[in-house]
C-alpha cells in the first residue's frame, strides 16, 4: 500500500524552501526527502515544481486572508484590524510576498501564483476606497495609502527575515494606526 501524502506538511515543506532558496533553488528532491516521501510519489501527486508551489501558496493564502477583514463605518478600528490581520497573517512568512515578486522577473511563469495574494490586496483596498468615498480618508492613489499603512511593518519583518537576532518591536497598534491617519484624515472626519 503506497504512502499517504500529508499535503499540508508538503506545502509547509515545500514554502520553506522556495523562501530560503527560491525558485531555482527549490528541488524536487530536497522537497521529497525533507517530507520524507519518495520523489517519485511527489511528482505523481503535485505534478510539477510550480504546480506544487502554487498549490501551496493557494492554500496558504487562502487560511491566511484578508478576506475576512469587513466594513464596520469605524475608520480606525478597520484600519487598526487591517494591521493586526496583516501580522497574525504573515507570522513565518514574512518575506513569502517579497521573495515571490523577486523571483518573478527571472521566471514569469510565477505571476499567476500572484493572483490570491493580490486578491486580497484588492479586498483591503475596496475598504481604503469606500472610507474615502465616504471623506473620511483623504483623497489620493489607494495603493499609496496601503503602502503606507502596511509598508514599515513589511520592512522590518524583511530585515528580520534577514537577520533573525534583529528584535522584535512591541507595536502598540491604536498609536500606529493614529500616526497612519496624521495628515490623511478627510474632511468628513467625525474624530
Amino acid at each position: 500500500m503506497p504512502k499517504l501524502i500529508d499535503d499540508s506538511q508538503v506545502f509547509t515543506v515545500v514554502i520553506q524552501i522556495f523562501m530560503r532558496y527560491g525558485y531555482e533553488g527549490t528541488k524536487m528532491e530536497d522537497v521529497a526527502a525533507a517530507a520524507d516521501i519518495n520523489k517519485v510519489s511527489l511528482f505523481r501527486k503535485y505534478d510539477s515544481k510550480l504546480n506544487l508551489i502554487a498549490l501551496a501558496l493557494n492554500q496558504l493564502f487562502s487560511e491566511r486572508s484578508f478576506l475576512q477583514v469587513t466594513y464596520t463605518g469605524d475608520l480606525e478600528a478597520d484600519l487598526t484590524t487591517i494591521v493586526q490581520t496583516y501580522l497574525e497573517n504573515s507570522h513565518g512568512y514574512e518575506a513569502l510576498v517579497p521573495i515571490l515578486m523577486v523571483e518573478i522577473p527571472r521566471h514569469p511563469e510565477l505571476v499567476p501564483l500572484l493572483d490570491f495574494p493580490m486578491d486580497n490586496l484588492v479586498h483591503v483596498a475596496q475598504l481604503i476606497l469606500r472610507y474615502q468615498h465616504e471623506g473620511l480618508l483623504a483623497p489620493g492613489p489607494f495603493w499609496q495609502h496601503l503602502s503606507v499603512l502596511l509598508g514599515p511593518l513589511m520592512t522590518g519583518q524583511l530585515f528580520r527575515h534577514g537577520n533573525p537576532n534583529l528584535p522584535q518591536p512591541n507595536l502598540d497598534l491604536s498609536a500606529y494606526v493614529s500616526h497612519f491617519l496624521d495628515g490623511r484624515r478627510g474632511n468628513n472626519n467625525r474624530a
